[in-house]
């Protein structure tokens, strides 16, 4: 009788360790299927993010070229400022020069109608 119920303890084992396998079989399928769609979940992630990347690297370098245009335009601004300042420049040293010019001139004529009225003593001390 003991090795009979010892035969049966081993069925039953072996029935209880077939259903263990099953079952544990049965969680790794589960698992694997999870990881599976972990992995294709990270990798269209990845997908996704590497078109952001590329993306934003496009927009950088669209923005650096439009950087370059805009300083090359204030560049251009730049000098034609400068060339206005010369010739304003240059205007107001023509006007000096000029208002300097009219006022000699304007003294030169007020001197010879001062010296035409005086004496010819007077004219010959004035030229001096």
């Amino acid at each position: 009788i003991d090795f009979e119920k010892t035969v049966q303890d081993q069925k039953e084992e072996i029935e209880r360790l077939k259903r263990k396998k099953e079952e544990l079989s049965d969680y790794l399928i589960k698992c694997m299927k999870k990881l599976e769609d972990k992995a294709d979940e990270s990798s269209k992630r990845l997908e996704a993010l590497e078109k952001e990347k590329i993306a934003l690297e496009e927009r950088n370098e669209k923005f650096k070229v439009d950087m370059f245009k805009k300083i090359g335009e204030v560049s251009i601004v730049i000098e034609e400022m400068k060339k206005s300042l010369k010739i304003i420049e240059t205007r107001q040293n023509i006007e000096t020069l000029l208002s300097t010019q009219l006022r000699d001139s304007h003294l030169s004529v007020l001197q010879t109608v001062v010296v035409d009225r005086v004496s010819p003593k007077w004219r010959e001390i004035a030229t001096f």
